[in-house]
């Protein structure tokens, strides 16, 4: 499996605060990795570091051999695309196929209007989505459930190889968060998408990725296959709560249990 990014001894945050230290890895075309771990743990950081929305301190990151910072942000963009996470819309009543259709501004030229080839990737996003239903209404208007779809579907309409998402599930009921996870599975899927995720839920992690990499205090604890990382030695170390971790019937995927404080037993 070719690597589409690799991150070489990177380091990085905010200010003077050094959240990322030292970090290497490599990610292959069409994989779905999870990247898990505690608060503060530098999950989120890591993400803004790859998808150029914070600058590295040190370190490289190589999209297909080619430094990110070495390319033009509309080159990017039109690569890449970055799913940040849940936004407030109040006020802001664009129609989704307006919103949507924003996601074609990294393969236009200056002026340039949109053409027959991005109206049809735009209906596209929206259909897989399945959002098409919606084009009309105002995005500030939708449930979050069917807001978070529409994001992911502009995310979609750039036409990325790559997506980042921020914790796409935050703030969602169960039944939200299936849908927006079996729609990331299917895009990686059919479409062989390479998805990079920030998640908090170890079990959904678990359960949707193929991969997961678990950091804490800035640096990878482990990275593997899922049952290979979220072991009850290790979760319990990281975390520092008992748990109780048994394998899924239906999927042969981990499935972490929490146990009380007050349970002797």
């Amino acid at each position: 499996m070719a690597p589409i990014l690799t991150v070489d001894d990177l380091t990085g945050g905010y200010g003077e605060q050094t959240v990322i230290k030292g970090l290497s890895c490599s990610i292959g075309e069409g994989e779905f990795l999870g990247v898990i771990g505690p608060n503060g743990s530098g999950k989120s950081t890591l993400l803004r570091l790859m998808s150029r929305s914070l600058p590295v301190s040190s370190g490289r990151i190589l999209f297909q051999d080619t430094d990110i910072h070495a390319m033009s942000l509309k080159d990017y963009c039109a690569r890449i695309s970055f799913v940040a996470a849940a936004s407030s819309f109040s006020g802001f009543a664009f129609p989704v196929w307006d919103f949507v259709l924003m996601g074609r501004m990294p393969h236009l030229k200056r002026f340039e209007k949109e053409t027959v080839t991005d109206f049809a990737a735009a209906e596209e996003s929206l259909r897989l989505t399945a959002t098409l239903d919606l084009k009309d209404k105002a995005i500030d208007e939708l449930s979050a459930g069917e807001r978070q779809r529409v994001i992911i579907a502009r995310a979609l309409c750039q036409q990325p190889q790559l997506l980042f998402l921020d914790e796409p599930t935050s703030h969602l009921d169960i039944g939200h968060q299936i849908q927006i996870l079996d729609l990331l599975r299917r895009l990686n899927r059919e479409k062989k998408i390479t998805i990079i995720m920030v998640i908090h839920d170890l079990n959904l992690a678990a359960e949707y990725c193929n991969r997961l990499m678990f950091l804490n205090e800035g640096k990878i604890f482990q990275d593997g296959a899922p049952q290979d990382v979220l072991t009850y030695q290790n979760v319990e170390k990281i975390y520092k709560t008992l748990v109780v971790v048994k394998t899924n019937p239906m999927s042969a995927r981990p499935y972490i249990i929490l146990v009380s404080g007050n349970n002797k037993t």
